[in-house]
Order: C-alpha cells, then sequence, then structure tokens
C-alpha cells in the first residue's frame, strides 16, 4: 500500500480499543522531581498515532537496503609472470659438446644421493652456476638400476619447477660420452631478466 507523505496511517477501531485499555492501566512515576540518575518518561498522554506511525519505517529501511550499491565481488591478487618451461637443447649445440667444440662449464654428480638431499644439492649447484655466468652444465643423475631411476625421472620435473625453471633456459640427455641416459646438458638462461630468452 502506498502511503502519502505527512499523513499518518488510519487505526482500525479494535486497535484503538486496545490502546486505551494500554493507556489506562499505565500509572505515571510517584515523584518525577526525584533526581535517580535515570531519564524520567514525560507523563504527557500519548496519541495512539504516534505510536503506531513508525510501523512503517522497517519496510522503508529494508527498501533502502535492496536499493543500497552490492559489495564488489572479491578477485583473487594478480599472479607474477612465471618463466616458460626449459625447452630442448637444440641438436646443433648438443653436436658441438659431443665433438669437444663447446665446453661443459660445469658439473654435478647426484648419483647415490637421496631424492631431498638431490634436490636441494641441485637447486644450489644451478643457482651458484648462474651466477657465475655459466652457459652449459652437466647434471649426472646416474641410470638408477637399483633404485628404479628415480633421480633420473625426478631432475627434469624439478628443472620444470620453481625456482629452477627460472634459471633454465633449456635441456637434454646426454651424449653417452657424458653419462647417456644417466646425465643431462642444461642450458642457463641469462642471469639478467629472470625468464629471459636462453642463450
Amino acid at each position: 500500500m502506498t502511503r502519502r507523505a505527512g499523513r499518518k496511517p488510519a487505526l482500525s477501531e479494535e486497535d484503538r480499543r486496545l490502546w486505551e485499555e494500554v493507556r489506562r492501566s499505565v500509572k505515571p512515576l510517584a515523584s518525577q522531581g526525584t533526581k535517580t540518575g535515570y531519564v524520567t518518561a514525560t507523563t504527557a498522554p500519548l496519541d495512539a498515532d504516534d505510536v503506531f506511525e513508525d510501523e512503517a519505517k522497517p519496510a522503508a529501511l529494508r527498501k533502502a537496503i535492496r536499493k543500497s550499491t552490492p559489495l564488489p565481488s572479491w578477485q583473487p591478487p594478480a599472479q607474477k609472470t612465471i618463466a616458460a618451461k626449459p625447452g630442448v637443447l637444440d641438436d646443433k649445440t648438443v653436436r658441438k659438446l659431443k665433438k669437444g667444440r663447446l665446453g661443459i662449464d660445469a658439473r654435478i654428480d647426484l648419483h647415490g644421493m637421496a631424492e631431498h638431499q638431490a634436490h636441494s644439492a641441485l637447486n644450489r649447484f644451478i643457482d651458484h652456476a648462474r651466477r657465475e655466468d655459466h652457459r652449459i652444465v652437466l647434471v649426472i643423475t646416474g641410470k638408477g638400476e637399483r633404485s628404479g631411476g628415480i633421480l633420473r625421472r625426478a631432475v627434469p620435473r624439478w628443472l620444470a619447477e620453481p625456482p629452477l625453471v627460472a634459471m633454465v633456459g633449456s635441456w637434454r640427455q646426454a651424449h653417452v660420452s657424458h653419462g647417456g641416459e644417466g646425465a643431462l646438458y642444461v642450458r642457463l638462461r641469462r642471469l639478467s631478466g629472470t625468464g629471459s630468452a636462453p642463450r
């Protein structure tokens, strides 16, 4: 029902009868002048329309809430750009390594290490080699005939995961003269500009 501004809602006869009974049953305070620390209510009789006037306020409040601007939906924080996964070392570079025309700058032998030890050692080795501006390093995993080749399978995965993914440009199984299935040639990215193209 639409209510005109400035007009109070009309009360039914039943509402007025109930209000009169309530008003007659209310007794004024014994003393209005005594200071008790509380604010005393006025003894002036209240009009029923003054009391029931506020009955429309909850509806108005609900209407205002419905019209309020909704909160923006939550958005996850933007993530930093992740370096591309290492590619495959090119044939030309592999041939140079095989014939000795391109040298291996550093090497690490993980053979015989426990998996968690090898992972930590590889991280330190790659980081140090990159800081030393090395181009090609050799990572020896061993064929793992007795262990099932745990490190031989794990090292390529580690190279494609942080933090090594930002340091490694490409890799490939080494030539038999450098360990074959039990070793990897790894080419490092440039130190300046993590995630730059491999050189």
